[in-house]
Parts: C-alpha cells; structure tokens; sequence
C-alpha cells in the first residue's frame, strides 16, 4: 500500500511540476512576443479550421 501511495504522490508532485513549467514558458512567450505570436497561431488555426 505505502508504494502505491508513494506513487501517487510522485506523480502529483510532478504534474505540479509539469503545471508550473507550462504557465512559466507561457507568460515568458508572452512576454517576449506577445500579441504578435499569438495572432498568427490564431491564424494558423483559423486557416487550418477552414481547409
């Protein structure tokens, strides 16, 4: 049972990891680029969406 738990608690630990890399590299792109990068994502996607 401990092992299980231990586990788990590895896992979570790392998601939270995960979470907190993910919203530090996007406010850092944000940051850098901005309104820019994210227009052109949009666009991408809107373009995608449509073909």
């Amino acid at each position: 049972m401990q092992t299980v738990t231990g586990i788990f608690a590895n896992i979570r630990i790392e998601f939270f990891l995960w979470n907190r890399l993910l919203i530090l590299v996007n406010s850092t792109i944000s940051t850098f680029f901005g309104r820019p990068l994210k227009d052109f994502v949009y666009r991408l996607v809107s373009i995608q969406s449509q073909s």
